[in-house]
């Protein structure tokens, strides 16, 4: 049937439905690094490859290649993988690839993840955890609609078990000497509590739709102080400690 999506014109050179080959004994290093550490991986599956405008032509997403790989992950390395992300930054998706998906087509791909890992493994060996929303809009609107939109919809189906945002105090930067003051501002400290707030405050008001399920979890599950490979002379120095602790911090407090 022919697509009803265009297909990703891709950003940066990336396209989401380009092929990528994770060789297995690169995968096999990470996850046996990760048990000697103890710090098990929360892995990012991707949500927008072998779908509409892929070369099998479906409306949804094609879970075949992630449940191989979780399939393996699973017999060879045994609690490496804490949990499975489906996505990331749903709301760029339109600025970057050109292609978006509604918040009801995101959710009927989360529900396909959780039913296929109930059906093939212990329902709660892992954890599934989403929608990996940038909060940097919600931040400049004040408001995240279509975020807790699509979190209540996730709730509605019992698809996640944490509800996970993004944030970059500086977003991303383009003037290393105009902005390298502000890793020691007072007020870009404090755009983390700000922002913590609205992902937690959108999670809770999801969380009115469905009243009888638990309250989910709020992880901020990707930051750093400044997003597109950081500020350089910065975000890899000292400098970056103080915003990166107060960071730590600010999550744990809200």
């Amino acid at each position: 049937a022919p697509s009803s999506h265009p297909k990703p014109a891709g950003h940066g050179g990336y396209s989401p439905q380009q092929p990528y080959r994770l060789p297995a004994a690169h995968w096999s290093a990470v996850c046996s690094w990760t048990a000697k550490v103890g710090w098990p991986i929360v892995f990012g599956l991707n949500l927008l490859s072998n779908r509409t405008g892929g070369p099998n032509g479906t409306e949804h997403w094609v879970a075949d290649n992630a449940i191989s790989l979780i399939r393996y992950t699973t017999k060879r390395h045994p609690g490496a993988v804490a949990g499975w992300e489906l996505g990331n930054e749903p709301e760029g998706w339109k600025r970057n690839f050109g292609f978006s998906l509604s918040n009801s087509e995101i959710a009927a791909d989360f529900a396909l993840l959780r039913s296929l890992l109930r059906s093939e493994f212990f329902e709660s060996q892992y954890l599934v955890v989403g929608p990996d929303q940038g909060i940097q809009g919600c931040l400049h609107s004040g408001s995240c609609d279509q975020y807790e939109e699509l979190v209540a919809l996730l709730r509605q189906h019992d698809s996640i078990d944490v509800s996970t945002f993004h944030f970059y105090n500086m977003g991303k930067t383009l003037n290393p000497q105009a902005e390298a003051p502000l890793f020691t501002d007072p007020a870009t400290f404090d755009l983390t509590k700000r922002a913590t707030m609205l992902a937690v405050n959108a999670t809770r008001g999801a969380s009115l739709a469905t009243p009888s399920s638990p309250a989910l979890p709020v992880w901020l599950g990707e930051t750093a102080t400044a997003s597109g490979g950081g500020l350089a002379g910065s975000s890899g120095t000292y400098t970056a400690t103080l915003l990166m602790v107060d960071k730590l911090g600010s999550v744990c407090l809200c």
